[in-house]
């Protein structure tokens, strides 16, 4: 926010109000792409390395894609 004019918004807006009904909308979109993350790294961090490494061969193609994520499963498997 501008701190020369208080009734400052961004030009895509014409009114601080569109302007704050959109940063509120962009927010609830922010906060559940950060929840939807912290489910999907619970999950994955329930799986064993194996079957992550099975996980990235279903979905890549085996052996394919996602490299240091792989070196780093491998290394955790012994």
């Amino acid at each position: 926010m501008s701190s020369k004019n208080p009734n400052w918004h961004s030009r895509r807006y014409l009114t601080s109000d569109r302007h704050d009904t959109a940063r509120a909308e962009w927010d609830v979109r922010k906060e559940e792409k950060k929840r939807s993350a912290l489910e999907r790294q619970e999950v994955a961090a329930k799986r064993t390395p194996q079957e992550q490494l099975e996980r990235l061969d279903t979905m890549f193609g085996k052996d394919q894609g996602a490299v240091k994520e792989r070196s780093k499963l491998q290394k955790k498997m012994g």
